[in-house]
């Protein structure tokens, strides 16, 4: 049957196919612990190095967890390079590192991950025999997630659970927790037809503009607090399944989107015209916005400037009219009326988990986070080859003699998209900044918002709680030290993710740690009252 053109171009276009259900993770768990040289398997069989070396010759293709998976590999090579057959896979892995806001450097943490590694049998030896490969985890290199103590047993029952994770949803097991995230992306459960791959212009556009993460601090630095932490509960798959999301198959821009920002001429500018479009629109925009400032309320971005054209979210036109902000026109807009149903699917799957355990948690986030991936050349090294520059790569303190192959063009994965990422974000800024303003009309005192969560100052009052909020516990000498850093006793959050008491600095204790609870007393004058001795002001908000 002869299709029309337009028709077989869609068709070719939609190239993000549903993976079939498969695994490779249907294998015995092997733990080896470099600090002692022991190894355990699965039926409790131990012994030192070179008894791992020979039982990992002769065993079928198993799962192998250790606490440094490069180190692991090196010591390996040195065993079996002199076997022909001997064969590995290894990936570079660039994450960005935590660096102040006011550094213009960017910091980078280059770390190498084992795909695999093993016998290549079926091309020198034998072409009827399978090769035997291993798969290599170690619990760092896969999510920088560190397990709770570094017993032998603990790496053993981490492989144990992330093979059971992986067989029982027919996955197959990667190195990273990007790559086993990614699959959710193509799960016949959550996307079971074909879809178009958003066209990477549009990723890099709306990758500009991603909202990150929200920290606003309203708090005095050099003051001690007793505050209350709530936080929204699994933010991001809440989000994701109450946010309407953009389909690819008809994602489009709108307007001048090859605008000169210089110019700024409007596509849009009558009022019935833009409400005629937004409704039901979901997407980015680009435009003016008509904003009366209300004193004391927290607002988003979007906000801060509105002499000029701004960036925003039509999952924040609530916010945005709750603090009297309306569109009065717009130049450009990424985005479609007709939804996607399949993360909210698999974010229903999630919301459905009772208690899931620790170490699942950043591996159903991870498939929000790799929505995202930064466009590159992608770069893979093996042990040996016929093609391939010759490079050596990081095994631990050692580097490893290895071919390096480089993709002639940079890529990003078919499941990119940037702008379902960038909603999710926006609406969990947008919850956290409405509630904020919701709550401070009740008469609370906001220290900060931070992301997804706020601190509260205790006052005695009662706290309304609703869906997604909880109140998590109560912070004694609260200290605020930057934007995105407090102390506690309770708590501590540090850049870079550092948030375990263990890692909390020394903090001097303040002159006057209950001065806070007068604050706000007496809004309608300026008082003055003693606190141990010394004379405090403070000035009228209202």
């Amino acid at each position: 049957m002869n299709l029309p053109e337009t028709i077989r171009s869609n068709r070719r276009s939609r190239i993000v196919k549903p993976r079939k259900p498969s695994t490779n993770a249907n294998r015995k768990v092997i733990s080896y612990d470099l600090n002692s040289d022991q190894f355990l398997t699965e039926d409790g069989e131990t012994g030192n190095f070179s008894e791992f070396c020979g039982l990992i010759r002769h065993i079928e293709p198993a799962v192998i967890t250790t606490n440094n998976s490069t180190e692991l590999l090196y010591r390996l090579d040195e065993y079996w390079n002199i076997d022909p057959t001997w064969f590995w896979k290894t990936m570079p892995i660039k994450r960005r590192a935590f660096t102040p806001r006011n550094n213009s450097i960017r910091v980078f943490q280059i770390t190498t991950s084992v795909d695999f590694f093993g016998w290549r049998l079926n091309k020198t030896s034998n072409r009827h025999l399978k090769n035997l490969y291993h798969l290599l985890l170690d619990p760092i290199t896969f999510a920088n997630f560190p397990l709770p103590s570094h017993d032998i047993t603990s790496f053993l029952e981490w492989g144990k659970n992330l093979r059971d994770f992986c067989v029982e949803n027919l996955m197959n097991l990667r190195p990273t927790q990007g790559g086993l995230g990614r699959q959710f992306l193509r799960d016949m459960r959550f996307y079971p037809e074909p879809r178009r791959k958003v066209p990477r212009a549009t990723n890099e556009k709306i990758r500009k503009h991603l909202p990150g993460n929200h920290y606003e601090v309203r708090a005095f630095s050099n003051r001690e607090y007793t505050g209350i932490y709530i936080d929204q509960t699994r933010a991001h798959h809440f989000h994701a399944y109450n946010t309407g999301l953009p389909d690819a198959n008809s994602l489009f821009a709108y307007g001048k989107f090859h605008f000169d920002e210089s110019d700024g001429r409007a596509w849009i500018t009558n009022n019935e015209r833009i409400e005629s479009f937004l409704d039901k629109f979901s997407g980015l925009i680009y435009g003016r916005l008509e904003h009366n400032p209300r004193p004391c309320r927290w607002i988003p971005p979007c906000l801060y400037d509105t002499s000029k054209p701004v960036w925003w979210y039509t999952n924040e036109r609530d916010l945005l009219g709750s603090l009297g902000a309306r569109p009065s026109d717009i130049i450009a807009a990424w985005g479609s009326k007709q939804l996607d149903d399949g993360l909210s699917k698999f974010a229903k799957w999630c919301l459905d988990m009772e208690n899931p355990p620790k170490w699942l948690k950043p591996i159903l986030l991870s498939a929000y986070g790799t929505l995202a991936t930064t466009l590159r050349q992608h770069e893979s090294a093996f042990s040996s080859g016929e093609k391939g520059e010759p490079a050596t790569i990081r095994a631990g303190r050692r580097e490893l003699p290895a071919k390096l192959f480089t993709t002639k063009k940079a890529s990003e994965p078919s499941t990119n998209n940037v702008l379902h990422r960038a909603l999710i974000e926006s609406a969990t800024r947008a919850e956290s900044l409405m509630y904020a303003n919701y709550l401070q009309g009740l008469g609370h005192t906001i220290l900060c918002v931070y992301v997804d969560a706020l601190i509260i100052m205790d006052k005695g009052l009662e706290i309304p709680i609703f869906d997604p909020w909880r109140v998590k516990t109560t912070l004694h000498h609260l200290r605020f030290v930057s934007q995105n850093a407090f102390y506690a006793d309770e708590l501590t959050k540090m850049p870079g993710g550092q948030t375990s008491q263990e890692n909390k600095m020394y903090r001097p204790k303040m002159p006057s740690p209950l001065s806070h609870l007068f604050w706000g007393r007496d809004r309608i004058r300026v008082k003055r009252f003693r606190v141990n001795g010394t004379d405090l002001r403070r000035e009228s908000r209202n």
